[in-house]
């Protein structure tokens, strides 16, 4: 008898629609579908094979072949694709991969075709074994991969807990397919020319909107405007929320090439290289606009320059918000410094810093309700001078160093003055009631 490998290894491809019955562990393997009976009543595949449970003793065939997601069998729509191609919008397929114990089992070569001898083995080195049955503690899942999509690149997903495992697949697959389904949307709203247009740099914005994480979807208060790649995101975020259903390609395009071409310079995290690069093709398309004017007067015919116009506004318009961007960023990181100088202040003096001295009663204001008393802003000045002196003591002391009691006043001194703006304002207002 013929010496059976202790481990095989065995690849299949599920579809979403085969998901949905399919499960991960815990099932015996046995043939798929129906065998077709030949002339000398052999069991037949219909590629003229021997009908059973195929398997190789090469691990490396299964990755590569039999368990490898190649393409997705389940569009979303048979009409509607990404630009002038094939490449229409799919749910991805599940490659699995199998370890399988020979133990108990009859295991042989099977019967091939002469007429895919050969493909025997799918080109690779190795045997191939086949089975009629294999009982489920023989299986072990070795690695799931869900394939590539439009949005998303393929993923590997750890198999060692195998119903987590399962767990986590069908969930992505889920997450997928609604993120694809509003990608398909989003196409669906464009005429058959325009998705036809559709190129390289577009199908990277729609990734970057549609996809994981995309802009669609993420809070705008977690995207880090610090760098360039976070402040084009910024501009990506705020191009699509300002009209989402109608998407803008000219400037999500614009903002791809950006991307693209700050890869390649030598500060490509830097803002000032970012503004660089836009100011540089303002100035270039300027520069061509005064081209295109004076060749069109020499020929005798009116420019119509509406085109540079526009690019030149979309360019100006990228400025001016990073610019602004920038300014809103730094406020908030001065409000931020400034309060948790003031509440260091609250702490070591115990006091709370507020213009509200407190809350009265009078039946016959606001029908008796609870109301905050404003203080004067008289008290307002006192207080200030109160806290001055409680800063210098703590300077005396030793509790804080000489530039910390130096950025207290000027925090105590900025808050104080607003309160004391307002209260003014009160005062004057009641004078002339």
């Amino acid at each position: 008898m013929e010496n059976i490998p202790k481990t095989l290894y065995r690849g299949v491809v599920i579809g979403y629609e085969q998901l949905k019955d399919f499960q991960f562990s815990g099932v015996d393997l046995v043939p798929y579908g129906e065998p077709i009976i030949d002339e000398n009543g052999r069991k037949l595949i219909g590629d003229g094979n021997e009908f059973g449970i195929y398997m190789t003793d090469n691990q490396t065939m299964v990755y590569s072949a039999y368990g490898r997601v190649h393409h997705n069998s389940t569009r979303l729509s048979n009409t509607i694709r990404f630009g002038n191609s094939a490449d229409f919008i799919s749910i991805p397929d599940i490659g699995i991969c199998y370890q399988i114990s020979t133990e108990g089992i009859n295991v042989r070569k099977p019967w091939i075709s002469s007429i895919l001898k050969g493909h025997y083995n799918n080109g690779f080195e190795g045997t191939e074994y086949i089975a009629d049955y294999i009982p489920s503690k023989n299986v072990t899942v070795t690695r799931i991969q869900i394939g590539s999509d439009f949005l998303h690149d393929e993923e590997f997903i750890d198999s060692s807990d195998i119903l987590t495992a399962e767990e986590i697949t069908r969930k992505k697959i889920e997450e997928r397919k609604a993120r694809l389904e509003e990608l398909l949307k989003a196409l669906s709203k464009l005429t058959p020319i325009k998705r036809s247009l559709l190129n390289y740099n577009d199908k990277n914005a729609l990734i970057d909107i549609y996809g994981e994480n995309g802009v669609k979807y993420i809070d705008y208060n977690s995207i880090d405007i610090s760098n360039s790649n976070g402040m084009l995101k910024s501009l990506l975020f705020h191009c699509y929320h300002s009209d989402p259903d109608n998407l803008d390609f000219t400037k999500l395009g614009y903002l791809e090439q950006l991307k693209k071409r700050l890869a390649s310079t030598n500060n490509s995290d830097s803002i000032h290289s970012l503004l660089q690069l836009i100011q540089s093709d303002i100035d270039s398309t300027l520069e061509k606009q005064n081209n295109f004017i004076k060749r069109k007067e020499e020929q005798g015919e009116t420019p119509n320059i509406s085109a540079f116009q526009n690019k030149t506004k979309m360019l100006q318009e990228f400025e001016t918000q990073i610019i602004h961007l920038q300014k809103e960023k730094k406020d908030t990181q001065e409000e931020k410094k400034k309060n948790e100088v003031l509440k260091m202040i609250e702490s070591l003096l115990q006091i709370r810093i507020t213009p509200i001295k407190g809350y009265a009663v009078d039946p016959n204001k606001f029908g008796g309700v609870p109301y905050a008393q404003s203080k004067s802003l008289q008290e307002l000045i006192v207080e200030q001078g109160q806290i001055f002196q409680s800063i210098d003591k703590l300077y005396t002391d030793g509790t804080i160093d000489f530039g910390t009691s130096k950025i207290m006043k000027k925090v105590i001194m900025d808050e104080y003055q607003k309160m004391e703006q307002n209260a003014n304002q009160i005062e004057e207002s009641h004078k002339h009631l």
